[in-house]
């Protein structure tokens, strides 16, 4: 596992360890409803019992999408590559498997990298559930918003960035293999 790989993993994990360990110690300390939806302008509009199955919504949900995401990624490493999507695949799929594997590697880097802001959206929602059940106003119509933003900005930012490398990864590769 390279360094860049290493460091999506330990951000995620840490992250998720903080969301999870925050969201169990707080429990003891909620009221008796917590909200469970945010209006368009940041104002809970449902509320709930402060259950456990009701505060742990969103770090399963968090846990889930982080483990499809990774669960995509180790996928991806073991389907036959005619059935990758991805930016010139006709030139992909001539390369020899060597550097077949190397692009799939920068294709499981990217859903590593486009977990961590997931990950924040998360910890976001738990925080600001957490705020507006004590009564601490209301988080997400202030400052959480443009977090929340910022976060699936960067979302499509990696998207497209990791678009743009596989492309010029692969056209790279291609020049420098004989057969291609």
């Amino acid at each position: 596992m390279n360094t860049y790989n290493r460091c999506a993993h330990l951000l995620n994990g840490g992250m998720l360890a903080v969301l999870w360990g925050w969201s169990l110690w707080v429990f003891d300390h909620l009221p008796d409803r917590i909200p469970m939806h945010f209006d368009a302008a940041g104002i809970p509009d449902r509320w709930g019992a402060a259950s456990w199955g009701n505060w742990l919504l969103v770090p399963l949900t968090a846990l889930g999408l982080a483990a499809m995401m990774y669960g995509i990624a180790w996928g991806v490493s073991h389907i036959p590559p005619k059935h990758i999507n991805m930016p010139r695949k006709d030139r992909f799929l001539v390369l020899p498997p060597e550097a077949q594997g190397r692009v799939v590697g920068v294709l499981r880097a990217m859903m590593y990298w486009l977990t961590v802001p997931m990950v924040v959206i998360f910890m976001v929602a738990q925080f600001s559930m957490y705020a507006a059940a004590r009564g601490q106003g209301t988080l997400l119509s202030g400052a959480m918003v443009w977090v929340i933003v910022a976060m699936l900005i960067i979302e499509v930012l990696i998207t497209i960035g990791f678009m743009w490398w596989l492309y010029r990864f692969i056209e790279q590769l291609s020049a420098s293999t004989p057969e291609a």
